[in-house]
């Protein structure tokens, strides 16, 4: 990880991180701390998700799985909407494969690209 992004955006930024995958939530989580992050979770499911979300600060920025098995992200992505988070969905599908009510959703393409995911952080905070 190079220095230009540890002083990045990201750092100290608060992320939520919901990925089933095991592997590929500990890669993105060992990524995002190398950039400075504060990773919360990774969690693997919805339920898990909203838990966390009950139970800690607010996030600054949520990366969530589009491919969760058998489950809808609506009910997270209204907390994180509630909460003003800015939130980007990661997914190998392209956007045409994605349900209707995701289509507002920024969507990255895996694995993501931790210099894409900063730039996008920073013209979030601009606009904000």
């Amino acid at each position: 990880m190079t220095n230009k992004l540890r002083n990045s955006a990201l750092l100290a930024q608060r992320i939520l991180v919901l990925e089933e995958d095991y592997f590929q939530a500990d890669i993105l989580a060992q990524d995002l701390e190398a950039a400075g992050a504060q990773v919360m979770g990774p969690v693997p499911s919805v339920d898990a998700a909203l838990r966390l979300l009950a139970e800690q600060d607010r996030p600054d920025l949520a990366l969530l799985d589009v491919a969760l098995t058998g489950t809808s992200l609506l009910p997270v992505i209204k907390v994180l909407a509630a909460q003003d988070v800015p939130l980007v969905l990661t997914s190998s599908w392209r956007r045409e494969q994605l349900p209707g009510e995701y289509a507002h959703v920024p969507l990255y393409p895996k694995p993501i690209s931790l210099h894409e995911l900063t730039k996008m952080f920073e013209a979030e905070r601009s606009i904000a």
